[in-house]
Order: structure tokens, then C-alpha cells, then sequence
């Protein structure tokens, strides 16, 4: 497997999946979607790593295969998290995310050995070709 950096981090990275809906209306997002986000999360010092999604409306993080935080549900922004130990090395990502109405925002963060919560920069961020 080839794994790459991805270089673009604005709601997270490439989307596989966008479904439904999206258009510009009077300069503003009006929609109803969902996109589905994959690849790998770089860990480069082992440790325990807090990963927080917040959202309007729901996400979910899948980590190494298995549900690690649910933000599932139609509601207005809101963050939920989990801890987990890591190795250091590359982790299967998977991030799902559906908007149904109005608000429209997703941020994936991360806190962990020498890292103060901020927004998974890019360079953590791969996908396999």
C-alpha cells in the first residue's frame, strides 16, 4: 500500500461520497448531504490521544475499523470525544457526516503526547492509492 499526505484540510480532506443536494443560494450553502471522509491518521510519538468531532449536524469517527466517537443525530454545533491509547504509526480514519438543515460544520481535533487540542493538521492526514 502507498500512502500519501493529503493536502488539503478545510472541512477535513477529499470526500469520498457527497449525497444529496448542494447549491448556493444568496451567497450562503444551502443543502442537505452527506460526505464520507477515509484514510489514515499519522501518530508519530505513541501515547493517549483525545480525538473530538464537532458538528451540525451528525458525524461519527471510525477508528482502526471500530466506532470510537458518535455525534450522531440532527442538532445544532456540538463536540463529542473519546481517549485511546495509539501506537505510533498510520491508523485507518474514517469520518461520516450528514447536514440536514440550516448550520453546516464539521471539525476533527486532536489531543495527545505534546499536542494541545487543535484541528488535525494536514500533514497527519493520508490516504493509500
Amino acid at each position: 500500500m502507498n500512502i500519501t499526505n493529503s493536502s488539503l484540510l478545510v472541512l477535513l480532506w477529499q470526500p469520498l461520497l457527497w449525497a444529496g443536494q448542494i447549491t448556493l443560494d444568496g451567497g450562503y450553502l444551502s443543502s442537505t448531504f452527506a460526505a464520507r471522509h477515509h484514510g489514515y491518521l499519522k501518530v508519530t510519538t505513541a501515547g493517549s490521544y483525545t480525538l473530538y468531532i464537532k458538528s451540525s449536524d451528525g458525524s461519527k469517527v471510525y477508528l482502526d475499523r471500530a466506532l470510537l466517537v458518535s455525534n450522531d443525530g440532527v442538532h445544532s454545533i456540538s463536540e463529542k470525544s473519546a481517549t485511546k491509547t495509539l501506537t505510533a504509526g498510520y491508523h485507518a480514519l474514517r469520518i461520516e457526516y450528514f447536514d440536514n438543515t440550516n448550520q453546516h460544520g464539521l471539525i476533527f481535533s486532536w489531543k495527545g503526547p505534546s499536542i494541545s487540542k487543535q484541528a488535525v493538521p494536514a500533514s497527519a492526514l493520508f490516504h493509500g492509492n
